[in-house]
């Protein structure tokens, strides 16, 4: 089964394109045209053509793998638990060459033709370096790895009417034709390790049982299931496989080194906390460990004594051939054999949450991870100004952040107890400072659109939920209410006197969901029942606009719900996994949706037909919102910021890059400041890098603002 991608916050991509247009919209709406192909015009003095954009931020969370070609030239890095994204980067000249969208492992072949992506329950995706084309999709789950000679990639077999989990799984480079599936674990791998000068594999897994593989042959040579071994969390072996190091998921903080020939513990390296990742260095004398204490140990595996150490931890592993030292969890740093530091390869310290429009259409408004409140202004892509906001650190904040829907205001909602405060986005004062002692938390606060008006959710009685109206300028309460299961504000209709809740859970244990209206003044409850929706759809959203409801449901679809004729009238079908975001247009005309399927379309609500498609690097949207009037849809994901303007296709990325920002436009536009420049660069179609302050910068096409 496919994997749920978490709904974290906050990355940047490095491609995105629009499918173009499949109808008109209405007919007072504008015609929206295909994407602006990027235009590079040749320039001088090498008359090179300019084929993308390449800017040099790494990933927005954290590392989940890395791996390099036999030459040490290429890295390959992942995050796919956390921003989704694969990250190619060219060891010589320290870059990025490439961002793809990723999973949980990336594996580069040996001769650095390929790189393979996968993730806990499939699919494989393989790409091909020169042209950067994704050129196969693999059934099979993983870790996964090349062989050292290049022939096959390596991974989990999913469980079919063949065998369960466990297996291991061949394909043949050549053709990516699998061969017969290898009976092994009785539960799913939990890692994985090659030896980097043979023809030996090693397997954790959740059987609690490690297995050494000939991986030419086919078959198992060695297994450990001992009392010793636990679900391992991280295996290392040596270049000819006759040594192994294992670290463990439970018990005492420690690494235990394996003579493989003999299946027996030779040796225990004992670590203050646990370690997450292994490797040996190419020859063998040194053993990395990365441990949860952020540190990184070095030890001499043969006597068991610690030889060094290391601020910064997560990931680990050594360069080929130049034996380098990469360490890290969001920044790596890469050392040299003495220790010192050669370079840093820099994280994307972006992670946009909310996003609204000014009222004015002028400013958009975002919160992020750094605590604070960014304002960037829409025509030139430019970060006008940056709000503190007190909410403990990126690693540990207090709360999260809520703006009002035009930017006016910021709430944090704390995670514990249940004192809100709201500061105002202009100058970072106190606007509110709310205690409500009667509520044992604070589970939701959504402004009303008057931004004069809240919205509260708090846990009442063993599975009840409190819901109030307040009133921010007089400072009492409208209305109040208490309902069984857990509810939740999903939106608000009929210009803010009534907000739609969403309960997924009553009282009796017995789940389903539950649509109810509840009317500001009056504080009547109206139920919605939607036929064709069942009693527990899982993650649906709402949106809703004069007399439509558009509901996001798990069958992929999103559906148009009429609540004067009390029926369905629409609905989308082309979503290919779970629909978690709808937002209508304010005029209500155009409604945009963004799924699991990493895609965000755009639809004509009275016709049904799609307007755009976007997709490819979008991983899955957080938040989208409509400027006033339309003509700017703004989509933040995790790191990074996409607007589009809807009359011309035209698409600007922002990036937050500590106190600078950086924007880059998808005719050609590029402006940044700070220490976004000193990381941006054109990349030529010749394999050139020009570095913004390049004078051929400035022949570029497509310089005209963003929106003309």
């Amino acid at each position: 089964m496919q994997r749920i991608k978490r709904t974290i916050l906050g990355t940047m991509a490095a491609s995105l394109w629009l499918c173009g247009v499949c109808s008109p919209l209405l007919a007072k709406a504008p015609r929206v045209s295909p994407l602006e192909q990027t235009n590079w015009k040749k320039v001088s003095p090498k008359k090179t053509e300019l084929e993308s954009f390449s800017p040099q931020i790494g990933h927005s969370r954290r590392i989940s793998s890395i791996s390099f070609d036999a030459g040490g030239k290429l890295m390959a890095t992942a995050s796919g638990f956390d921003d989704g994204m694969i990250k190619v980067w060219d060891m010589k000249a320290k870059r990025i060459v490439r961002t793809l969208d990723g999973e949980d492992w990336a594996a580069l072949s040996p001769d650095g033709r390929f790189i393979a992506s996968g993730n806990v329950g499939g699919p494989i995706k393989i790409w091909q370096v020169a042209g950067w084309e994704l050129v196969k999709t693999l059934q099979g789950s993983g870790p996964i790895m090349f062989t050292t000679d290049g022939k096959h990639l390596v991974g989990e077999a999913l469980p079919d009417k063949m065998g369960g989990e466990g297996r291991l799984m061949r394909w043949e480079v050549e053709g990516w034709k699998p061969t017969a599936a290898l009976e092994g674990h009785s539960a799913s791998f939990t890692t994985m390790a090659r030896a980097a000068g043979g023809r030996f594999m090693a397997t954790g897994g959740y059987d609690e049982s490690i297995k050494v593989w000939d991986v030419t042959l086919g078959q198992i040579v060695r297994t450990m299931k001992t009392g010793q071994v636990k679900a391992p969390a991280a295996i290392a072996l040596s270049s000819d496989g006759e040594w192994m190091a294992v670290s463990y998921r439970e018990g005492a903080p420690a690494v235990q080194i394996w003579d493989v020939s003999e299946a027996k513990v030779v040796r225990t390296l004992e670590l203050p906390k646990f370690a997450t990742q292994l490797a040996y260095s190419p020859d063998d004398n040194t053993l990395a460990v990365a441990a949860l204490d952020d540190k990184t140990y070095l030890f001499d595996p043969n006597s068991g004594k610690q030889t060094g150490k290391h601020e910064g931890a997560g990931q680990v592993a050594y360069v080929p051939v130049t034996g380098q030292l990469v360490h890290g969890e969001q920044e790596l740093t890469l050392r040299q054999a003495d220790g010192s530091i050669a370079h840093t390869f820099p994280a994307n310290t972006s992670l946009v949450f909310q996003t609204v429009f000014a009222r004015d259409g002028k400013t958009l408004v975002t919160t992020d991870a750094r605590s604070s409140v960014d304002v960037w202004e829409v025509a030139s892509g430019k970060l006008l100004r940056t709000t503190p906001i007190e909410n403990g650190s990126m690693d540990s904040p207090l709360g999260e952040l809520i703006l009002s829907p035009d930017g006016t205001y910021v709430a944090r909602r704390p995670f514990v107890g249940s004192a809100l405060m709201i500061w105002k986005v202009a100058d970072g004062s106190v606007a509110h400072d709310l205690r409500f002692d009667d509520f044992p938390a604070l589970r939701g606060v959504t402004f009303a659109p008057n931004e004069k008006e809240l919205v509260l959710e708090s846990p009442s009685g063993e599975d009840g939920t409190q819901v109030v109206w307040w009133n921010l300028e007089e400072g009492k309460i409208l209305n109040s209410t208490k309902l069984a299961g857990y509810v939740s504000v999903s939106g608000f209709v009929d210009d803010g006197k009534n907000v739609a809740l969403v309960s997924t859970g009553t009282n009796t244990g017995k789940a389903r969901l539950a649509m109810k209206l509840w009317e500001r003044d009056s504080g009547l409850m109206e139920s919605i029942k939607v036929d064709g929706i069942p009693p527990f759809a899982g993650d649906i959203d709402f949106a809703g606009r004069g007399g439509l409801i558009a509901l996001g449901d798990v069958d992929n679809t999103v559906k148009l719900w009429d609540r004067k004729q009390k029926k369905l009238t629409l609905t989308f079908t082309k979503h290919t996994n779970l629909v978690n975001l709808v937002e209508f247009s304010p005029d209500g005309r155009l409604l945009a949706t963004g799924g699991w399927d990493e895609a965000v379309h755009i639809w004509n609500v009275e016709t049904g037909a799609q307007v755009m498609q976007l997709t490819g690097g979008l991983y899955q949207a957080q938040h989208i919102a409509f400027s006033p009037r339309d003509e700017v849809m703004a989509i933040s994901h995790k790191g990074w910021l996409k607007l589009i303007h809807l009359p011309t296709g035209r698409m600007r990325t922002l990036y937050r890059q500590g106190d600078g920002w950086l924007a880059i436009d998808s005719a050609g536009h590029f402006e940044c400041e700070g220490k976004g420049c000193e990381r941006a660069t054109y990349h030529t179609v010749d394999g050139e890098f020009i570095e913004s302050s390049d004078a051929r910068i400035k022949s570029l096409r497509g310089l005209q603002p963003f929106g003309k």
